[in-house]
């Protein structure tokens, strides 16, 4: 009698009941499996974000790529530098083609009177640098749209 009454003492204060320490189970594996599903849900979605920026940066690569092919198609910046100086300044006419040194001469000292600055790598150097902020504001806004924020939970 002492016995049973102990080991009933036992289960019900100490370990409690089957039934409760079954339910009590029960419970801690529900919320293990909840947990697991929020860190898996969690994980899920870094891999996303990532794979996200991974196709940004692809897509960059191939723009940058396709605009390099395009600047050596056009023949880099010697033919681009040559096409805005012919813009710039008026060609000089071949039909006054040089006959004696006394043209010559007269043609150096009147070129020398109109020296006018050139304004060719201003030009260029503007344009470079309003394309890399061009490209800049563009790749920025891209990054601003693709940007999930990170929210613990």
């Amino acid at each position: 009698m002492i016995a049973g009454e102990t080991e009933y003492l036992l289960e019900d204060d100490f370990f409690r009941s089957k039934a409760q320490r079954e339910k009590r189970r029960a419970a801690r594996k529900a919320r293990r499996l909840k947990r697991r599903r929020i860190r898996n849900a969690e994980r899920q979605r870094r891999r996303d974000i990532k794979a996200t920026k991974m196709e940004g940066r692809q897509k960059r690569r191939t723009f940058l790529s396709k605009l390099g092919a395009v600047y050596r198609d056009l023949g880099g910046a010697g033919s681009i530098g040559k096409s805005i100086d012919t813009m710039l300044n008026n060609p000089i006419d071949k039909k006054s083609s040089v006959q004696n040194q006394e043209d010559f001469t007269v043609a150096l000292e009147s070129s020398k009177k109109n020296n006018k600055p050139s304004y060719t790598p201003w030009i260029i150097g503007g344009s470079v640098v309003l394309g890399v902020v061009v490209i800049g504001a563009v790749i920025y806004s891209q990054n601003q749209k693709n940007y999930l924020g990170v929210i613990k939970q």
